[in-house]
């Protein structure tokens, strides 16, 4: 597919090309714009029709593929268009699942000015907040605890994120509480 070269896809799109045709990965000329961060073709592609909700093999949007690459003007562009940032690929995650398991905290910043869930589950029944424990990104830790994320969520293994950042001797516990005796308490 030619992703990046503009004047290539606006002729493309003009001789009638089909814009949801999909490569072996499942994955559309959007997915792929997004997927290298060709912001420009994003919004070309978006302005010709192309399906911002369409999913790959592993059902992620060209939304949660602009995210895992922390290419921030794609992933505005994606929002702007509509293209929802709660919905789950087939492990669940949302794209702020994505962006809190990669480390990016512009993008995180970005998905929660757009109104995105901070307690959606993936299949590991892991909010966001329990990715970034578990991973030990401290300061999406406290962007999210900022964005009011419940400390209280169990997850499938029955820990809450604190519990899991104490289970995995993280210092992301730290961020997780105010309280000393909590933390004492908490991790053993």
């Amino acid at each position: 597919m030619v992703v990046g070269n503009t004047e290539i896809i606006s002729t493309l799109i003009h001789e009638g090309c089909a814009l949801e045709r999909q490569d072996k990965d499942g994955n559309t000329a959007l997915h792929e714009a997004s997927w290298h961060g060709f912001s420009q073709s994003v919004k070309l592609l978006i302005k010709a029709g192309a399906n911002v909700l369409a999913n790959n093999k592993v059902v992620n949007t060209a939304l949660h593929l602009a995210c895992q690459n922390s290419h921030f003007q794609s992933t505005h562009i994606l929002l702007l268009a509509r293209c929802h940032a709660d919905i789950k690929n087939n492990a669940g995650n949302t794209c702020l699942h994505v962006a809190a398991h990669y480390n990016h905290l512009s993008i995180i910043r970005l998905l929660l000015r757009a109104y995105c869930s901070v307690h959606e589950k993936n299949q590991a029944g892991d909010p966001e907040l329990h990715v970034a424990a578990a991973l030990n990104h401290k300061k999406v830790a406290k962007i999210l605890l900022e964005a009011r994320a419940d400390m209280t969520i169990v997850n499938n293994a029955g820990q809450t994120p604190l519990e899991t950042a104490c289970y995995n001797n993280l210092e992301v516990a730290l961020p997780l509480t105010k309280d000393p005796q909590v933390l004492r308490f908490s991790c053993g």
